[in-house]
């Protein structure tokens, strides 16, 4: 059986509202330099809450294709939660894009939570820089695998909303944006396509 009848469970203002929520990521992101932001999670959380939260709702109109709806914010069992099929699709269209379209350097963030912004030292800012790379070049590679991307961002929704109540004096957290970005472009399109009929999901 086809998709073709399921197309219209997918809700409008669902897919409109992924598309605004990355909207607001993207346009909050190139003006990262202009607004004169640096490396605190305060600064970053508005940004990727709503790039994660863009990609939570397109695995979840990409579930309403199968006989189930997925709830939650952990993108990872969204993923998982979906056919072999769609995962496969999904991951196809993430890695030809990300080979052909690969992202810049400073798309891989690191943000940094005080207790008292700014009292942190040289030392630890190299240490934290240092693992921060370790991670990157997970993510970076000729060909990441995309479970693995998604279990370091898999509850960024929830984490980074709420980054100001961490009772650590410090603490470091890392967010591969331009990895993200392309993922959640390559989830979207593919829901675009399965509501315009373009691609068909067969059960």
């Amino acid at each position: 059986m086809e998709s073709e009848s399921k197309s219209n469970r997918i809700s409008p203002q669902l897919y409109h509202s992924a598309a605004a929520f990355y909207k607001s990521a993207i346009n909050w992101y190139d003006n990262w330099e202009e607004l004169g932001y640096g490396h605190f999670a305060m600064e970053m959380s508005a940004c990727i809450v709503n790039l994660s939260f863009s990609l939570e709702l397109i695995l979840k109109g990409l579930g309403m294709f199968t006989d189930h709806l997925t709830k939650g914010h952990n993108l990872l069992d969204l993923y998982h939660s979906l056919p072999n099929q769609l995962q496969q699709e999904i991951n196809t269209r993430f890695q030809k894009r990300l080979k052909s379209n690969p992202p810049d350097d400073k798309s891989f963030l690191t943000a940094i939570t005080t207790e008292v912004p700014g009292t942190f030292t040289k030392e630890q800012f190299e240490a934290i820089d240092s693992k921060s790379q370790q991670l990157k070049s997970k993510f970076r590679n000729k060909k990441p695998d995309l479970a693995i991307v998604l279990e370091h961002h898999q509850m960024t929704f929830v984490e980074w909303r709420y980054n100001w109540e961490r009772n650590e004096h410090l603490n470091w957290e890392t967010y591969d944006f331009g990895i993200m970005k392309i993922l959640t472009e390559s989830a979207s399109l593919l829901l675009h396509d399965m509501i315009h009929q373009k691609y068909l999901y067969r059960t």
